[in-house]
């Protein structure tokens, strides 16, 4: 699987609708692998079950909490990248796990998904099928309980909405989930975000182009997101995340997955009425 991740993403070096198209294809492909490898029937009946007994986080009351307390209407989330060759394509940025580290460490800060009360981690395709897995699964585990326990939101991003990694991200302990709406049609990305309210995650749909937001607000989505990705056209990407913007629902939290460069680009986007902006990559400020 990590060969054929490489070479589907070999010369990207930028957030793209092609390495989107690149990305959930990939995503398909591990998530039918995750399901034919081994019967997971009883294991997803046994995580729903559990999910009965926790209460899902709500996105709304944190976004309140930074307004009351932040001169900037719009809050900031930044997206940890746990894979190379996201980093690579992305930019420079620090490693989840890149060292040991233990609760203690988590509370004296220095653990990206504890650095503030709304958070990401974007892990690559089929990340449990990558060599070094095994290596970092418990201490992201630990990690995200960590936050959970300080009533931190973590999200696991990235561009997919397959029933297999909506399970593997409640199950990791993530309170959130970034759901793409790609190729679906409604009743199936409406299943996605109940199987995410099933499973207690807070659920935000995403889309990319006019066609999947049209998708998207036909469904009961209490959080809708665009992707902006200024290196493949800025002009027309500013033209669709301000003609889109205006046609999600008031009623809906606004939300921007972006790779934005440096501050003046982050001030721009800041202007617009988005509730909350999750950040890819390293910004240079």
């Amino acid at each position: 699987m990590c060969g054929v991740y490489i070479g589907a993403v070999k010369g990207i070096r930028k957030l793209t609708q092609k390495l989107i198209n690149s990305l959930f294809e990939l995503e398909q492909a591990a998530s039918e692998r995750f399901w034919t490898v081994e019967d997971r029937s009883a294991w997803k009946d046994e995580l729903l079950r559990f999910a009965e007994t926790k209460k899902a986080a709500q996105l709304k009351p944190y976004l309140r909490e930074w307004t009351a307390k932040s001169t900037s209407k719009t809050a900031l989330a930044e997206v940890t990248l746990l894979d190379d060759e996201l980093v690579r394509i992305f930019g420079h940025q620090e490693n989840l796990l890149a060292a040991d580290t233990d609760n203690e460490d988590a509370a004296d800060g220095n653990n990206p998904t504890s650095n503030g009360q709304i958070s990401g981690v974007f892990l690559g395709p089929g990340f449990w099928l990558n060599d070094h897995w095994h290596s970092t699964e418990q201490r992201l585990r630990s990690q995200l309980e960590f936050s959970c326990q300080q009533g931190h939101l973590v999200f696991r991003n990235g561009f997919f909405n397959s029933a297999a990694d909506i399970l593997m991200a409640a199950e990791l302990g993530f309170t959130g989930i970034q759901i793409h709406a790609h190729t679906l049609d409604l009743f199936q990305l409406q299943m996605a975000i109940e199987l995410a309210r099933d499973c207690r995650l807070c659920p935000i749909v995403s889309a990319a182009t006019p066609e999947e937001l049209e998708l998207a607000v036909q469904t009961d989505a209490p959080h809708l997101g665009l992707c902006y990705f200024p290196e493949q056209s800025n002009h027309e990407q500013s033209a669709f995340v301000q003609q889109a913007i205006t046609q999600i629902p008031k009623d809906c939290t606004r939300i921007l997955f972006a790779a934005i460069k440096n501050a003046s680009e982050l001030n721009y986007l800041s202007q617009l009425p988005f509730d909350c902006i999750f950040h890819f990559g390293a910004l240079r400020v």
